[in-house]
């Protein structure tokens, strides 16, 4: 059982407006983080496609508002909803509004976190989170999606078989609206943090964003893995049914729909199709010999194949990112 001697004495109970105060401005901000479009991106779509599926229960709950379909983040169950943001390195849920509620009462806030048992208890998690939080990590997936990059690789020289193909990859991310959402979230998720560290420091707490090769290298295997998919993409077809063109597998790609894309690629480009020995029983016979078996196996064997152990080493890498947070969500 908790020991709850001393709770009476705790000025986080003693001094509950103060408290109501600080919880009240947390829950506000988070608030105002859960309706900001760039957040809702980032747990929708790409954010929920590099997770594994795991448990008996769907990652989202029933849709609250059927009529419209919007993703909303709140329907996102908790374990999945702190997965996605493990996955970027940004544990927002868990720090965002602490700095702005500690400017309150500063002087308040540090006395509390000193001679609060509970303050410090609840206060101290966040300082982890923010010491596990790394939001160059964040900005790097925001460059993934700027056509700019895209073009500058290829007018840079180093690779020019890729220069076209990279042309290609930068034209289909032109009216994206990812880069700029993933940049303005961090840059917001950067602001209040730079107010909790101020708020910290001024508790004698340190915090430190300690950087992890491990962690790094994972993530950047994992851009170059996905960056390696779309060159892939680009050497689809350009035209195609409206599933498999390579426009449209391009743009589902920004959003990590690899599934439904391997599936929709292999249905229209089998590797093998079988002979046409149907013709064998028609009436009329022609001396032009039955076609043999077909298929695309250049297609298979170099776009949805490379792009099945694409998709398999991005979840791979998914879940030793989840084992430096020692926890799924």
């Amino acid at each position: 059982n908790t020991d709850r001697s001393n709770a009476e004495e705790d000025s986080f109970y003693s001094e509950s407006d103060f408290s109501w105060d600080v919880y009240r401005t947390m829950s506000s901000e988070q608030d105002s983080l859960y309706n900001d479009n760039n957040y809702v991106s980032l747990l929708g779509g790409f954010g929920q496609n590099l997770l594994v599926p795991t448990g008996s229960r769907a990652a989202k709950r029933a849709a609250a508002d059927q009529k419209t379909g919007m993703f909303n983040p709140r329907q996102l169950r908790a374990i999945p909803h702190n997965a996605i943001l493990q996955q970027f390195g940004t544990p927002a849920n868990i720090f965002y509004g602490v700095g702005r509620a500690a400017e309150i009462d500063l002087e308040k806030f540090t006395t509390q976190f000193s001679e609060s048992a509970r303050a410090n208890s609840i206060f101290t998690l966040v300082t982890q989170s923010l010491q596990r939080t790394n939001l160059s990590i964040l900005t790097a997936y925001g460059r993934l999606f700027d056509p700019g990059f895209w073009i500058s690789r290829a007018f840079s020289g180093n690779e020019p078989l890729l220069s076209e193909k990279s042309l290609l990859v930068a034209d289909t991310l032109k009216n994206s609206p990812w880069r700029s959402q993933i940049m303005d979230l961090a840059n917001r998720l950067r602001m209040d943090s730079f107010d909790s560290i101020k708020a910290f420091n001024a508790c004698n707490v340190s915090v430190n964003t300690i950087e992890r090769d491990n962690l790094t290298i994972l993530h950047a295997l994992r851009l170059s893995v996905i960056m390696k998919m779309m060159i892939i993409a680009s050497e689809l077809p350009a035209h195609g049914d409206e599933a498999t063109s390579r426009l449209n597998v391009l743009q589902r790609l920004q959003t990590l729909q690899i599934d439904s894309i391997i599936a929709d690629l292999m249905r229209r480009y089998p590797e093998t199709t079988d002979a046409l020995t149907w013709t064998d029983a028609l009436t009329v016979k022609t001396k032009v010999p039955v076609a043999g078996p077909g298929g695309y196996p250049h297609i298979a064997q170099t776009i949805i194949k490379p792009l099945i152990r694409g998709s398999e080493l991005v979840r791979q890498i998914t879940i030793a990112i989840t084992h430096h947070y020692d926890a799924f969500g």
